[in-house]
C-alpha cells in the first residue's frame, strides 16, 4: 500500500526522489531533513489511509518516535524506506483498531444501567421484618429515657450522631455514648436476633 512504482530495473522506488537513502542514520539533522523531505507526501498517505483527522498526531508520532530511538538499536541502512514502512504499519495498526473499536462499541455500556429494586418481598419476609420491627419498638420502650430518645432517632432515621445531638440538644461525645450503651442492651434482647 506504500506510494510506490517500480523502476526500469524492477526495483521499487518512491515517488518522491530523498538524499536519505544514501546517509547514515544517527543525526537530529538527518531526520529534520527527512520531515522536510517526506512530509507533504506522508500527510497525503495517512489521509487517504486513515482520513485527515488523524494524519498529522500520526506523522508527528512517527517522527517522534525515530528521534527517541534508542542508538542501541538497529541501524538502519535507508531512512526513507524505514520511514515508509513505519507509516504503513502505522496506518494498519490505526485501522485495525478502528474496526475493533467499531465492533465492541455496542457493547460497550456508556452509562450504568439504572437500578430496580427486587420484585415485592415475599409474604413471609414481611412477617418477620414486621415481628423484628415491633421487637425493636418494644426493646426501644423498655429502655431510660435518654437512651430511648437516642436509639429511636437511629432506628427510624439516617440520622448522623451530630444531628441526633443537634436533635436532642446535647454534645457529639454524649449522643455517642448514649447510642453505643442502647445499641449494647438492645443487642442483648433474643427476640431482636435474627
Amino acid at each position: 500500500m506504500f506510494p510506490t512504482g517500480d523502476d526500469a530495473s524492477g526495483n521499487r522506488v518512491h515517488p518522491v526522489s530523498s538524499p536519505l537513502t544514501s546517509s547514515p542514520y544517527g543525526t537530529e539533522s538527518l531526520i529534520a531533513l527527512a520531515y522536510e523531505t517526506l512530509r507533504q507526501p506522508l500527510i497525503h498517505y495517512f489521509t487517504h489511509a486513515i482520513g485527515e483527522d488523524e494524519a498529522e498526531d500520526l506523522l508527528h508520532d512517527l517522527f517522534a518516535s525515530l528521534l527517541t530511538r534508542p542508538p542501541t538499536a538497529t541501524p538502519i541502512e535507508s531512512l526513507d524506506h524505514y520511514i515508509w514502512r513505519a507509516a504503513h504499519y502505522r496506518a494498519n495498526t490505526t485501522q485495525r483498531n478502528r474496526r475493533i473499536h467499531n465492533r465492541i462499541r455496542p457493547y460497550i455500556l456508556t452509562e450504568p444501567p439504572a437500578w430496580t429494586p427486587d420484585p415485592s418481598p415475599n409474604p413471609c419476609d414481611q412477617l418477620i421484618t414486621t415481628e423484628r420491627t415491633a421487637a425493636l419498638h418494644a426493646a426501644i420502650d423498655n429502655l431510660r429515657p435518654a437512651l430511648a430518645a437516642t436509639a429511636r432517632i437511629r432506628a427510624t432515621t439516617d440520622a448522623t450522631l451530630a444531628e441526633i445531638a443537634a436533635t436532642l440538644g446535647i454534645s457529639h461525645a454524649n449522643a455517642r455514648q448514649r447510642s453505643h450503651r442502647a445499641l449494647t442492651i438492645l443487642r442483648t434482647h433474643q427476640e431482636l436476633r435474627p
